[in-house]
């Protein structure tokens, strides 16, 4: 490969990931350099599709390649890593990278991903269920604020807490003591989680004794 396709190349590389469109630099020879097997060799390991039109005797779509990459990379049963599967089918990570730049390839995936995720809908309601069964509080939790029979925190609960931030904010322009401002805001707080408030004791002055 010449030194102008590998200024080429460079350009491409660098104006598909940054715009994730096909650009050839000025004046350059596109049909001497598609040529050159390394040149085409260099577009495909970066994940480069160039437009049909100049794609000479490439097929049309996707190609068995980028099907099978796909296939094997949404297999959710597979536990391999996306770089793993990548590694087994001897495809670059660099390359798939490249290839989700492709609106055509990209579209095609996320397509797949959508379906894969509206069959899994009925496993995660059966899986859903079965937790509930085994008296799974979180479970229970989740079925409730999901079908709205719990929304965790009641619009009574927001208003009393609405009122209580009021009744703080009265309080402080009256009250200048830090402590007891202190003091009143824990006590407000303890109320809202269910708790009480410790005993005010009396304060024996030391004339009283």
């Amino acid at each position: 490969m010449d030194s102008w396709m590998l200024r080429g190349l460079s350009y491409i590389e660098q104006y598909w990931h940054s715009h994730g469109e096909f650009r050839m630099p000025p004046n350059f020879d596109w049909n001497k350099a598609y040529e050159n097997e390394s040149f085409r060799y260099g577009l495909k390991i970066r994940g480069i599709t160039p437009p049909v039109g100049l794609r000479t005797g490439a097929p049309v779509g996707l190609t068995d390649e980028q099907m099978a990459a796909i296939l094997t990379v949404l297999d959710w049963e597979d536990k391999r890593t996306r770089a793993r599967k990548l590694h087994d089918l001897g495809i670059k990570t660099s390359t798939w990278n490249g290839w989700m730049k492709d609106p055509e390839f990209r579209d095609y995936v996320m397509s797949l991903t959508v379906n894969q995720m509206q069959d899994a809908l009925p496993v995660a309601h059966e899986s859903l269920i079965k937790a509930m069964e085994k008296g799974s509080t979180e479970a229970i939790k989740f079925f409730m604020e999901l079908t709205g029979r719990h929304t965790g925190d009641s619009a009574t609960m927001q208003n009393v807490r609405m009122v209580i931030t009021k009744l703080i904010e009265s309080i402080q322009r009256h009250v200048k003591d830090p402590e007891v401002l202190a003091n009143i805001q824990t006590d407000f707080e303890l109320i809202l989680r269910g708790g009480e408030p410790a005993p005010v004791r009396a304060k024996i002055e030391p004339s009283q004794i």
